[in-house]
């Protein structure tokens, strides 16, 4: 699993270092919502933290590319993504665009 180096944030996430480790750990993490590119396929997806305690479901997740306390504002950064992409690269595709920021 792998963090984008300038993640989008919500407004509330503090300590940034211990989130990350908790995430890679399977530590478990209530209340913060992961927005993430999967290995599988080439989607923008959001998921409870709590969820990436299941092995599994880490190994899902090939990019972190944001995280936020609610779905809400979840949903508020992927939009912010997609316009994002549309206005530099004239295209919806946002997973390129981040893995284009990525390299």
């Amino acid at each position: 699993m792998k963090f984008l180096k300038e993640l989008y944030l919500g407004q509330d996430v503090h300590h940034l270092l211990d989130l990350k480790w908790k995430i890679r750990h399977g530590a478990g993490v209530v209340g913060l919502y992961v927005i993430y590119l999967g290995h599988n396929t080439n989607k923008i997806e959001i998921i409870e933290a709590s969820f990436l305690k299941q092995k599994y479901l880490r190994k899902e997740v090939a990019l972190v590319i944001g995280m936020t306390k609610s779905y809400d504002e979840a949903i508020q950064i992927v939009t912010r993504i997609v316009e994002e992409a549309i206005s530099e690269t004239g295209k919806a595709d946002p997973s390129a665009f981040v893995l284009k920021k990525y390299s």
